[in-house]
């Protein structure tokens, strides 16, 4: 069930006798997920939200909508530029990958040596997160790209990718109700990084037990 916490315990049974139960675990199912396609044409239908324009510092995409329609209260802010936008992702065809095809083609993308930022506002505080990232490329060699949270970075090799992503879970935002994220080559052999989509999640965060 969405947005709902769920606890486990488990034993065994040998000979018709119990053990003792284990530690109890639990888990969250996501209240919202918000899917951001950073591209400047081939806007992909919903529930994605496009940004439509080239990266420029200081833009601010306001109300993204959630999965299921309605305005989510939530932001992204670039907070330091990329070196550009491309259409230079793979495309299947006909969607097969991951994502529809105007997610995958389409990518904000970074110089070795450059970082690129974006930072979510509009939080919940009593949330965690989930944040999903991918890049695409038409090109081989080494497109390795970093996405780091807060000192934790997940990479992913841009290179014809159309179905592997990464991500960070449990992402707390901070006082304010933000999360920035930076976008970084992954490789000291890579020449470029990508982003082409970020997808967020909220649920309700693990107990200090857990």
């Amino acid at each position: 069930t969405q947005n709902t916490k769920y606890y486990y315990k488990v034993r065994t049974i040998k000979s018709g006798t119990p053990s003792n139960y284990s530690n109890i675990a639990d888990a969250a199912t996501f209240a919202y997920t918000v899917m951001l396609n950073l591209n400047r044409d081939n806007p992909a239908a919903a529930p994605w939200n496009n940004t439509n324009r080239v990266p420029q510092l200081g833009d601010v995409y306001q109300n993204l909508n959630n999965d299921e329609g309605n305005n989510s209260g939530i932001s992204m802010t670039l907070t330091q530029n990329f070196s550009g936008d491309n259409t230079l992702g793979m495309n299947t065809g006909n969607n097969s990958g991951v994502y529809p095809d105007n997610v995958i083609v389409s990518n904000w993308w970074v110089d070795a040596g450059t970082v690129g930022k974006i930072k979510f506002s509009g939080l919940n505080m009593a949330q965690a997160y989930t944040f999903v990232f991918f890049g695409s490329r038409n090109g081989d060699g080494d497109r390795t790209t970093a996405y780091t949270i807060n000192g934790r970075s997940v990479t992913l090799n841009a290179s014809f990718n159309v179905n592997n992503t990464v991500q960070l879970d449990d992402v707390r935002p901070d006082a304010n109700g933000e999360v920035e994220i930076s976008v970084s080559v992954g490789s000291q052999y890579a020449p470029y990084g990508y982003i082409a989509s970020v997808v967020l999640s909220g649920y309700a965060p693990k107990d200090a037990s857990g």
